[in-house]
């Protein structure tokens, strides 16, 4: 039965992930500058300290990662979506 409650809750997980890379991409389809605005804050947030910029390095490369996903998503995206 724990079995069945984590697949859930790993279904969910992978469900809200691609659901916040698509509505990421579809914003930054809206706005060119989006991301790089929202790298320059988690820079702000690491330099001053802030709760948002407290991260491990793993957590920092995930973000990076993310971040470069909905980059590539939102390059690659039709030109109809632009």
């Amino acid at each position: 039965m724990e079995q069945a409650v984590e697949d859930e809750l790993r279904a969910k997980i992978e469900a809200n992930d691609r659901l916040l890379k698509a509505l990421m991409t579809l914003l930054a389809l809206r706005d060119p500058d989006l991301l790089d605005e929202l790298r320059a804050v988690f820079t702000i947030a690491a330099v001053e300290g802030s709760k948002v910029g407290d991260a491990s390095p793993e957590v920092w490369a995930h973000i990076r990662k993310e971040l470069a996903i909905v980059a590539d998503l939102a390059r690659d995206a039709p030109d109809d979506l632009h």
